[in-house]
C-alpha cells in the first residue's frame, strides 16, 4: 500500500446532505430550512488519501456532530491500518483542546499523528 513520507494518509470530513422529502425522515434524521421541515442527514468518511479508499463512512442525524463521526473512523481504521504509522487530517471544523485529548483517551494513541489544518 502506497503510503505519504512513511505514513498512511488518511483524511476525515464531514457533511449535510438532503434526503427525500418524508416526515419519517424528518423525524429520524432532523431537518434543515424553514421550520427544519426539510429532511438533511450527517455524513461523515474517512479517506486514505494516497490509495484512493474509503476506510469508514457513516450517515447520521443531524445531531450528530463530525468529531463524534470522527471517533468512531477512528476506531474502524485502527481495525485496517497501525495508527503509529497514519497521518489524520482534519479541516478547520474540528480543532479545540478538547478534542484532541479525546483522540488521544480514545486510541489511547500518545505516539499518533493528528495534523488540522
Amino acid at each position: 500500500m502506497k503510503r505519504f513520507m512513511g505514513l498512511f494518509l488518511v483524511a476525515a470530513d464531514g457533511s449535510e446532505t438532503a434526503l427525500p422529502n418524508l416526515p419519517q425522515l424528518c423525524e429520524e434524521f432532523g431537518g434543515t430550512g424553514r421550520c427544519a421541515s426539510s429532511p438533511t442527514a450527517r455524513m461523515s468518511i474517512a479517506y486514505d488519501v494516497e490509495n484512493d479508499f474509503i476506510l469508514d463512512a457513516e450517515m447520521s442525524a443531524l445531531s450528530t456532530g463530525e468529531r463524534a463521526h470522527t471517533l468512531h473512523h477512528l476506531e474502524e481504521v485502527g481495525k485496517l491500518l497501525p495508527l503509529k504509522e497514519t497521518l489524520f487530517i482534519f479541516d478547520r471544523g474540528y480543532p479545540s483542546k478538547n478534542f484532541i485529548l479525546e483522540l488521544n483517551q480514545k486510541t489511547n494513541c500518545t505516539g499518533c499523528i493528528f495534523r488540522i489544518f
